[in-house]
């Protein structure tokens, strides 16, 4: 049995936005945008997942 690659573009993509993430959340003074949420935290919180689920999509299509 082969071990699987491991996902590069998607392990790049992934750390890529948890730290882009990371220093928006660190800016203060924001104003609420989306949902009284200020757009960084609506960025990681909710459109995360969407980033993460498409990023694990493109692993099964492309195995890269």
């Amino acid at each position: 049995m082969k071990a699987p690659k491991l996902p590069k573009v998607s392990l790049i993509l992934m750390i890529a936005f948890t730290v882009v993430g990371s220093i928006l959340m660190m800016i203060k003074g924001l104003p609420q945008n989306v949902f009284g949420l200020d757009l960084p935290t609506f960025i990681v919180g909710y459109l995360g997942y969407i980033f993460i689920i498409a990023a694990s999509i493109y692993y099964a299509k492309t195995n890269k």
